[in-house]
Protein backbone atom coordinates (compact mmCIF):
# COMPACT_ATOMS: atom_id res chain seq x y z
CA UNK A 1 0.00 0.00 0.00
CA UNK A 2 1.21 3.69 -0.36
CA UNK A 3 0.56 4.35 -3.66
CA UNK A 4 -2.19 5.67 -5.85
CA UNK A 5 -2.69 4.92 -9.60
CA UNK A 6 -4.38 6.06 -12.90
CA UNK A 7 -5.97 3.59 -15.06
CA UNK A 8 -4.45 0.40 -15.84
CA UNK A 9 -1.36 1.98 -13.85
CA UNK A 10 0.21 3.61 -16.25
CA UNK A 11 1.33 6.83 -13.39
CA UNK A 12 1.76 5.79 -10.00
CA UNK A 13 2.35 8.53 -7.02
CA UNK A 14 3.86 7.33 -3.98
CA UNK A 15 1.12 8.92 -1.34
CA UNK A 16 3.30 11.48 1.39
CA UNK A 17 4.24 10.19 4.96
CA UNK A 18 1.88 12.45 6.46
CA UNK A 19 1.80 12.46 10.25
CA UNK A 20 -0.96 14.70 12.18
CA UNK A 21 0.17 16.77 14.63
CA UNK A 22 -1.68 18.20 17.76
CA UNK A 23 -2.52 21.72 18.19
CA UNK A 24 -1.90 23.19 21.76
CA UNK A 25 -5.45 24.77 21.59
CA UNK A 26 -8.29 25.05 19.10
CA UNK A 27 -7.84 26.76 16.02
CA UNK A 28 -10.15 30.24 15.77
CA UNK A 29 -10.46 32.11 12.93
CA UNK A 30 -12.81 35.66 13.80
CA UNK A 31 -14.24 37.29 11.00
CA UNK A 32 -17.46 39.76 11.61
CA UNK A 33 -18.45 39.56 8.68
CA UNK A 34 -20.14 36.46 9.17
CA UNK A 35 -23.10 35.91 11.44
CA UNK A 36 -22.97 31.68 11.75
CA UNK A 37 -19.79 29.94 13.76
CA UNK A 38 -18.82 27.25 11.36
CA UNK A 39 -16.99 24.60 13.17
CA UNK A 40 -14.87 21.53 12.25
CA UNK A 41 -13.87 18.54 14.63
CA UNK A 42 -11.01 16.61 13.59
CA UNK A 43 -9.80 13.48 15.11
CA UNK A 44 -6.92 11.36 14.08
CA UNK A 45 -5.05 8.38 15.18
CA UNK A 46 -1.49 7.69 13.95
CA UNK A 47 -2.22 4.78 11.92
CA UNK A 48 -4.79 3.32 9.57
CA UNK A 49 -8.29 1.64 10.86
CA UNK A 50 -8.33 -1.87 10.56
CA UNK A 51 -11.29 -2.57 7.84
CA UNK A 52 -13.19 -4.07 11.20
CA UNK A 53 -12.43 -0.65 13.29
CA UNK A 54 -13.28 1.23 9.75
CA UNK A 55 -16.42 -0.35 9.72
CA UNK A 56 -17.32 -0.06 12.95
CA UNK A 57 -16.67 3.93 13.06
CA UNK A 58 -18.36 3.93 9.74
CA UNK A 59 -21.60 3.20 11.69
CA UNK A 60 -21.19 4.79 14.72
CA UNK A 61 -21.01 7.83 12.04
CA UNK A 62 -24.48 7.30 10.60
CA UNK A 63 -25.86 6.44 13.92
CA UNK A 64 -24.26 9.75 15.44
CA UNK A 65 -24.79 12.26 12.15
CA UNK A 66 -25.57 10.89 9.17
CA UNK A 67 -29.12 11.11 8.67
CA UNK A 68 -32.19 13.01 10.11
CA UNK A 69 -32.60 10.32 12.54
CA UNK A 70 -29.34 10.46 14.03
CA UNK A 71 -28.62 11.21 17.70
CA UNK A 72 -26.33 14.35 16.78
CA UNK A 73 -27.75 15.85 13.92
CA UNK A 74 -32.00 14.43 14.07
CA UNK A 75 -31.50 15.72 17.88
CA UNK A 76 -30.08 19.14 16.82
CA UNK A 77 -32.97 19.07 13.64
CA UNK A 78 -35.67 18.39 15.77
CA UNK A 79 -34.87 21.40 18.71
CA UNK A 80 -34.22 23.83 15.56
CA UNK A 81 -30.45 23.80 16.08
CA UNK A 82 -29.11 23.20 12.85
CA UNK A 83 -30.47 22.60 9.65
CA UNK A 84 -27.59 20.42 8.41
CA UNK A 85 -24.62 18.31 9.67
CA UNK A 86 -21.41 16.85 7.36
CA UNK A 87 -19.14 14.34 8.65
CA UNK A 88 -16.90 11.82 7.54
CA UNK A 89 -14.12 8.81 8.44
CA UNK A 90 -10.98 8.86 5.88
CA UNK A 91 -7.87 7.29 5.69
CA UNK A 92 -4.20 8.24 4.89
CA UNK A 93 -1.12 6.43 4.11
CA UNK A 94 -0.17 7.00 7.92
CA UNK A 95 -3.13 7.98 9.91
CA UNK A 96 -6.97 7.73 10.16
CA UNK A 97 -9.28 10.19 10.52
CA UNK A 98 -13.11 10.97 11.63
CA UNK A 99 -14.07 14.45 11.63
CA UNK A 100 -17.61 16.48 11.59
CA UNK A 101 -18.74 19.91 11.60
CA UNK A 102 -21.65 22.45 11.21
CA UNK A 103 -23.29 26.48 10.82
CA UNK A 104 -24.85 26.89 13.79
CA UNK A 105 -26.18 30.50 14.88
CA UNK A 106 -23.82 31.81 18.31
CA UNK A 107 -27.62 31.07 20.51
CA UNK A 108 -27.43 27.66 19.42
CA UNK A 109 -23.49 26.68 19.71
CA UNK A 110 -23.71 25.80 23.26
CA UNK A 111 -26.84 23.77 22.94
CA UNK A 112 -25.84 21.79 19.97
CA UNK A 113 -22.20 21.19 21.88
CA UNK A 114 -24.39 19.60 24.61
CA UNK A 115 -25.62 17.24 22.34
CA UNK A 116 -22.64 16.15 20.77
CA UNK A 117 -20.62 15.50 23.81
CA UNK A 118 -23.36 13.60 25.52
CA UNK A 119 -24.21 11.38 22.70
CA UNK A 120 -20.06 10.78 22.17
CA UNK A 121 -19.93 9.74 26.02
CA UNK A 122 -22.49 7.03 25.58
CA UNK A 123 -20.43 6.00 22.89
CA UNK A 124 -17.20 6.06 25.10
CA UNK A 125 -19.36 4.48 27.66
CA UNK A 126 -20.68 2.06 25.12
CA UNK A 127 -24.43 2.62 25.76
CA UNK A 128 -25.52 2.19 22.02
CA UNK A 129 -28.88 0.21 21.40
CA UNK A 130 -29.19 -2.66 19.32
CA UNK A 131 -32.02 -0.62 17.71
CA UNK A 132 -29.79 2.07 16.69
CA UNK A 133 -26.83 -0.13 14.74
CA UNK A 134 -30.08 -2.25 12.95
CA UNK A 135 -31.20 1.12 11.77
CA UNK A 136 -27.77 2.39 10.57
CA UNK A 137 -26.96 -0.67 8.53
CA UNK A 138 -30.43 -0.55 7.08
Amino acid sequence: FGTIGLRNDKLRIPLPDERPERLEKPLHIANSTVKNVYFYIDTFMRRRLTDDEQDALNLINTILTETLHSKILGTARERGLVYGMSSGVGQAKLNSNWWFGAQVSPKNAPALFEIMVGEIEKIFNGDLDKADIEAAQQ
